[in-house]
């Protein structure tokens, strides 16, 4: 018997024997405060009561009344400081069930394998085609388990690892039974598991970005109980994907294209673009329920991919948006905690979203697109204020009232891309450039509504009226007046200058 059972036996023993002395005082207690633990019997009246003329009194028992009762005394065993306590069962990531290719069989395939910490690549292409991209997924997990949290360890201690299949050649994995069946008429790339299949592109760029989309649904999707809806798991891949090389082993992900020559197979802003022009643009509510059984166009991706980046750089919304990366990932009602926890601004939402994707251009600054939503003060008769050349929709500080008319007059000189090719111009803007069918710099006015009425109205920014050097209007609605000068939004920082506006109201007998 070792020292830790012989103790624990010494002190049951001991504590069994002072049990025996408390119940023997217990008992004596009771005996004289008179209560009798016989079942059946009546119990003694409580301190001070006066016993019912209905209650029957134990027969030979007198009555008495005020006398202090002894509380019987229960014994409490001692907890056991030795007593095993039940630990938590741990979590552990699921077991690693990647298929492992027999390796005369790859070299008969002419596949080569290259691996890293994070991943293992089978590939047909060239080795040195294929021998820098590990550290790159190595990057990338890094900047997931950063971002999700971290993955529950494994059951064995060991790191988490992916495969990946960089296919040129698709039916020699087919055949080889290296793809499974289920994946056949891949076009770009699936996942299961640990493991993932892509089609090798016609760009390194979008190799990489195929690679990193896959790799990040991997992890996303290994994390236990994930129940994010579609366009987020698909949204969150395009956003991670998108990366930028900033020498030839190091990579920086979740970037904004700054041009279209650096990004050749992205061309998700390209879609955005032509899908606008055919069916219009997608709130918020659309977006959210594109193709809810799949994503099974580019154009799904892209506009999946918009959102995602529109959340997670706007200053405003980054917060709460990360936060459902971290806490809500793996609850069931992620949808239903997202509406819940962006509900309350689902109008103001949807008019910066869709002021953004009116305008949606390789290398736009998000700071400079900011939409200040202050209500403006109501205007009575006159008032003056400016407006910057370098900036987005900027709020008047006035609110105007439907029905009443008012007019509008810019003054002054700014300087379109002093940077490279200065161009003096006033409010009217110059006739040998044009943005969105408008010539640049010309003063462009919307009306954000006090009040949405109509879900149309949440388009505000995105259809604005051209006001020029000066303008007389009716407003439609309550609402605060913004303006701006006409500028492609990669292209504004290097604006300089500001018009002077003077707005009043008109009186009725003058119009």
């Amino acid at each position: 018997m070792g020292w830790i059972s012989h103790f624990t036996d010494i002190n049951r023993k001991y504590v069994a024997s002072t049990v025996v002395r408390l119940i023997l005082i217990h008992s004596l207690l009771l005996g004289l405060a008179g209560c009798d633990p016989t079942p059946g019997r009546e119990s003694a009246p409580a301190p001070g009561e006066i016993p019912s003329p209905s209650a029957s009194p134990n027969p030979g028992s007198p009555v008495r009344t005020n006398e202090l009762q002894a509380e019987p005394v229960v014994p409490q065993p001692e907890p056991d400081p030795f007593e095993e306590q039940t630990e938590p069962e741990p979590v552990y990531r699921p077991a690693d069930n990647r298929q492992i290719p027999d390796s005369e069989l790859l070299n008969k395939l002419g596949i080569h394998v290259v691996e890293s910490k994070h991943i293992r690549i089978y590939s047909d292409l060239p080795v040195e085609k294929i021998e820098s991209l590990p550290p790159l997924v190595d990057q990338l997990i890094a900047v997931l388990q950063e971002y999700f949290g971290e993955l529950p360890p494994d059951r064995d201690g060991k790191p988490f690892q992916l495969s990946g299949y960089v296919m040129e050649d698709v039916p020699l994995y087919e055949k080889s039974g290296l793809l499974p069946p289920k994946f056949a008429q891949l076009e770009h790339g699936r996942h299961q598991g640990a493991e993932f299949w892509i089609v090798v592109p016609d760009t390194d760029y979008y190799l990489r970005h195929l690679l990193f989309h896959e790799a990040t649904h991997c992890y996303m999707m290994y994390m236990p109980h994930t129940s994010a809806p579609v366009w987020y798991l698909e949204g969150m891949a395009e956003l991670f994907a998108t990366h930028r090389l900033q020498n030839e082993d190091k990579v920086e992900f979740n970037v904004f294209p700054e041009e279209s020559s650096a990004y050749e197979g992205f061309g998700r802003i390209e879609l955005i673009k032509q899908d606008s022009e055919k069916t219009g643009l997608k709130t918020i509510e659309q977006v959210t329920n594109l193709e809810s059984g799949g994503y099974h166009s580019n154009i799904s991706y892209a506009w999946a991919w918009a959102l995602c980046r529109f959340f997670d750089q706007h200053a405003d919304y980054q917060g709460r948006f990360r936060h459902f990366s971290r806490q809500y990932l793996r609850e069931e009602p992620f949808a239903e905690l997202f509406n819940t926890e962006f509900e309350p601004l689902a109008n103001q939402l949807n008019q910066e979203w869709l002021s953004f994707a009116s305008e949606l251009e390789y290398g736009m600054e998000y700071e400079q697109l900011r939409i200040d939503f202050t209500p403006g003060r109501m205007l009575a008769g006159s008032t003056e204020f400016t407006v910057d050349s370098n900036l987005g929709w900027q709020n008047s500080g006035w609110q105007l009232e439907q029905g009443k008319t008012y007019h509008l007059e810019a003054t002054g000189l700014f300087e379109l891309d002093e940077t490279t090719r200065p161009w003096t111009s006033t409010a009217d803007g110059i006739s040998f450039d044009y943005y969105r069918g408008v010539p640049l710099g010309q003063l462009l006015g919307v009306i954000r509504p006090t009040e949405v009425e109509n879900p149309e109205q949440n388009f505000c920014f995105a259809q604005f009226a051209r006001f020029g050097k000066q303008l007389t209007f009716r407003a439609p609605y309550n609402g605060t007046l913004y303006l701006r000068i006409n500028d492609r939004p990669d292209q504004l920082f290097n604006n300089q200058g500001e018009l002077q506006i003077r707005l009043e109201e008109v009186a009725a007998d003058s119009q």
